[in-house]
């Protein structure tokens, strides 16, 4: 499932901005063209490096076909990593590095009241005064505050993947954690979270594993970089709570 999508789009959600989502994984091609063909006010694009990018600039290149008024923004692993390199391409006009939420909503607040300085929204690259602007980072959000994705239009989403279930356990991604206190040279974390490590209290992580179950999953993957960061009496309360409710599950951990 897109975290890296519904994350955000859950917390427009909280804030009363209509979202809807396109997941290439599981919805055609229509669907992109159709949702496109209704004008929204911006189209955001998610990517890692590799493959997904040449995904992503087929997409742009389509929505710019369609109308090419519509505002692009990118974000995710690579736009956040390499921000000063995607703002050159003429299919962005927006990046938000990093967490995303918090940028994304005042961006959109922002197009929405005919802004056209964006200077002092963090976390933000942008095209103006005829050249590519990064505006300075973003402190990083309370992760408590933080909404369950798959409430709102997440829902669809995961109900969607659960009609497609295999026997495999990458299925249905939950997040208890952001970032991890290591500094592994290959990993992404060092930048994107500067090792910074935010655990979701024992309470907000029941509470949305309740939500998951009473939705029909009984299965999961842990987005968590590194599992609950390896709190250990934390850990413990989660796993009995995963033997309670007979979830299958996988998760990335460090020894």
């Amino acid at each position: 499932t897109p975290l890296a999508i519904l994350s955000l789009g859950a917390y427009l959600e909280q804030h009363d901005i209509e979202v809807e989502y396109f997941d290439e994984r599981i919805h055609k091609k229509e669907r992109f063209k159709e949702l496109v063909a209704l004008s929204p006010l911006l189209i955001g694009i998610s990517t890692m490096t590799c493959f997904q990018i040449k995904n992503a600039l087929r997409l742009a290149k389509l929505a710019r076909k369609i109308n090419p008024d519509i505002p692009l923004v990118w974000g995710g692993t690579h736009p956040s990593m390499m921000a000063e390199q995607t703002l050159e391409s003429g299919l962005v006009d927006y990046v938000v590095k990093g967490e995303g939420e918090q940028t994304l909503l005042e961006l959109v607040r922002g197009v929405q009241s005919g802004k056209t300085d964006f200077s002092d929204i963090k976390g933000l690259g942008w095209k103006g005064q005829g050249k590519n602007i990064l505006n300075e980072d973003r402190d990083f959000l309370n992760i408590e505050d933080l909404p369950f994705p798959y409430d709102g239009k997440g829902k669809e989403i995961l109900l969607e993947y659960l009609r497609r279930s295999t026997d495999t356990l990458e299925n249905i991604g939950y997040e208890s954690s952001r970032g991890c206190p290591h500094k592994c040279g290959f990993c992404y974390n060092v930048y994107f979270h500067k090792n910074v490590c935010r655990v979701k209290s024992v309470e907000k992580v029941r509470t949305e594993l309740l939500k998951l179950k009473e939705l029909g999953v009984h299965k999961l993957t842990f987005y968590d970089d590194t599992f609950l960061a390896g709190k250990k009496e934390m850990m413990l309360n989660i796993l009995e709570l995963l033997k309670e409710n007979d979830f299958k599950w996988i998760a990335n951990v460090r020894i």
